[in-house]
């Protein structure tokens, strides 16, 4: 199955850190559409950055969180996802597609 991602405003810097590197958490909102029909609204958290401690270099780029704050009908709950599997059925894969479009985002 496929997902549209659609990013409503430029995403909104919410956290910024600097120490052992450095890393910055931003909140996006997004639409996601897939192809058999239906969307999510959703706020996507995500982060920038690394970490550089006993001098290796972690990443920390990655989806952190979906909330879910409009739904199908069917599903009709306000949803914090930490996970793919916490989002409603036959939404999961969203997850990646959601990680992918935000992570493609300037800084």
């Amino acid at each position: 199955m496929t997902f549209d991602v659609r990013i409503a405003n430029p995403p909104m810097l919410i956290s910024d850190s600097v120490g052992h590197g450095s890393r910055r958490t931003y909140a996006a909102v997004t639409r996601v559409s897939r192809s058999k029909g239906g969307f999510l609204d959703v706020v996507a958290v995500y982060s920038r950055g690394y970490c550089d401690q006993h001098e290796e270099v972690e990443i920390l780029d990655g989806l952190l969180a979906l909330l879910v704050v409009s739904a199908p009908v069917s599903f009709p709950h306000l949803t914090l996802a930490q996970f793919p599997e916490d989002l409603p059925a036959g939404w999961e894969d969203a997850w990646d597609a959601v990680a992918e479009a935000v992570l493609a985002l300037p800084e």
